[in-house]
């Protein structure tokens, strides 16, 4: 990682009662972070592995980045986590190695968006997209069908 930038958000409605539209949610969770490229700062201490078979993480230092882990929750630290990829057209979605039964996403509810973590309060999608040399991370998060988290991670290859 060479840089991120991470903002939060939250989904407007109209009334009290009201609830999110399903096409913000969607258009949340599928938006791939171009627009905060201008905002990232440079960043380091966590490495990215594509393998045929999947990808995996490592800390290389302290990085300081907003981290949702494996299972879903913010956390204070970054945990590292392995998994798949699964490519859609160019976007490649990361998902972990195992999942808890009660959490795995149902695919093809948000348009391409192929969910990471749903547990009914929170989504988690986690998509990969090629920029040139670079490699944009975009970590996009829905708590409650209301609160937004986007966390955007650009990597350079070694």
């Amino acid at each position: 990682m060479v840089s991120s930038h991470a903002i939060n958000s939250e989904i407007e409605i109209l009334h009290e009662d009201d609830e999110a539209p399903d096409d913000a949610i969607s258009g949340w969770l599928n938006d791939d972070g171009r627009s905060l490229l201008p905002l990232v700062q440079p960043a380091q201490g966590l490495r990215m592995e594509i393998h045929a078979d999947g990808f995996s993480e490592q800390c290389t230092g302290d990085a300081q980045v907003m981290w949702f882990d494996a299972e879903g929750c913010l956390s204070d630290t970054v945990q590292p986590f392995s998994g798949r990829c699964t490519l859609v057209g160019s976007t490649a979605y990361l998902r972990p190695e195992t999942m808890a039964s009660w959490a795995m996403p149902q695919d093809n509810q948000h348009g391409n968006a192929l969910l990471r973590y749903d547990d009914g309060d929170t989504q988690i999608c986690d998509r990969l997209t090629q920029d040139g040399d670079r490699l944009l991370r975009s970590v996009n998060v829905v708590t409650d069908g209301l609160y937004l988290n986007r966390v955007i991670m650009v990597y350079a290859r070694n």
